[in-house]
């Protein structure tokens, strides 16, 4: 008898682990989700920030940020504006992306225009078409479509413009509206277009 009692309170014990170990699990898995993963079939729609933002694993119709930005796992399915610095990791943007301020981006895509105005950096990227006004850029281990180098806004502004490029192709052209570009080139860099207003340097 005392055997039997023993025995069904062994399993009763067994039993009662086997659901904690279930319900903790479950409760993990939710707590992921919520901070996690970004869920394409769950769209946001269009959105506003004001101020600076972290955003992480979710994905918007439309995107504005007035302000600083980091954007984590983010994919925007239109058109994204970022009026101050912008920093993305994982950042997929199909429409247009617009940042006035200085763009650091790695692993990324955007498959619309990029325009800055200010600093690009870009590392294990790809994107359609670039339009930038600034004497700082540099791509690393990217892809693009074509880039036009705006000419300063201020006429008295001598500084060189500078398009550094390392292990990144180009399959259009680079412009230079100043006239008073270069492009330096290290890496296996491959420009199959031509380079207007500038000139190249191969490293």
């Amino acid at each position: 008898m005392r055997w039997e009692f023993m025995k069904n309170n062994t399993l009763m014990s067994l039993i009662t682990t086997l659901m904690s170990i279930v319900l903790f699990a479950g409760c993990t898995t939710s707590e992921q989700k919520v901070t996690g993963v970004p869920d394409s079939t769950q769209i946001e729609p269009g959105a506003t920030f004001n101020g600076f933002v972290q955003l992480v694993g979710r994905t918007f119709e439309s995107l504005t940020v007035n302000g600083a930005a980091h954007l984590q796992r983010v994919m925007v399915h239109n058109g994204a504006m970022a009026n101050g610095n912008l920093e993305g990791d994982f950042l997929e943007v199909h429409g247009m992306l617009s940042v006035n301020g200085a763009c650091q981006l790695e692993d990324s895509v955007v498959k619309g225009l990029l325009k800055v105005n200010g600093a690009l950096e870009a590392k294990r990227s790809v994107f359609g078409d670039i339009n930038i006004s600034t004497s700082k850029m540099a791509l690393r281990d990217s892809s693009v479509q074509s880039i036009i180098v705006k000419a300063p806004s201020n006429s008295m502004d001598n500084e060189p413009q500078v398009l550094y490029l390392n292990n990144t192709t180009v399959t259009g052209s680079i412009t230079f509206e100043s006239g008073k570009g270069r492009v330096v080139a290290s890496n296996k860099t491959d420009l199959k277009g031509k380079v207007v207003g500038g000139v190249v340097e191969f490293k």
